[in-house]
């Protein structure tokens, strides 16, 4: 309760459209349907656009960063799209959304005005790194050796 994950995740993105609906779909199905433009889907991912760039809003404003989304597992890269969008709707001045290379055309089609790098590629000097949108619980994901400083705070979906 109050958390970010309540209102910016996968299960809540997921959940929003089940309470509209009374249908459960999976997240990558929802953004698959406002892709052929299903209005509801539309009106859904930007709320949830809204409430995530809400969260982050404190942080860009403060700090004015650039930013690095690391995220989008294989078939997930709808949740580090919208992470990234998030980002430059909170103000961020550079966002780039590292992921899988199966997920930059995804994140390209959802979002032309990201930039884009592999998951794997150095992370650079980034002042914020947003670790976890659709990465979930993959063990390989988990390792020290894939994210870097394990300090950081990481948002699982």
């Amino acid at each position: 309760q109050g958390c970010i994950e309540t209102w910016v995740s996968g299960r809540s993105f997921e959940a929003q459209y089940t309470e509209h609906t009374g249908e459960e779909l999976k997240a990558r199905d929802i953004i698959e349907k406002k892709r052929k433009g299903d209005r509801l889907c539309n009106l859904l991912w930007d709320r949830y656009i809204d409430r995530a760039a809400r969260g982050l809003a404190t942080v860009v404003n403060t700090l004015d960063p650039d930013v690095l989304v690391m995220g989008g597992a294989h078939g997930k890269g709808g949740a580090a799209a919208m992470a990234g969008l998030a980002a430059l709707k909170s103000g961020a001045g550079l966002v780039t959304v590292a992921t899988e290379e199966s997920e930059r055309s995804t994140v390209t089609a959802l979002a032309p005005e990201l930039m884009t790098q592999l998951l794997h590629d150095d992370p650079g000097d980034r002042e914020v790194l947003a670790i976890g949108p659709g990465l979930g619980i993959d063990p390989v994901y988990q390792s020290a050796e894939v994210l870097p400083d394990p300090g950081l705070l990481r948002f699982s979906a």
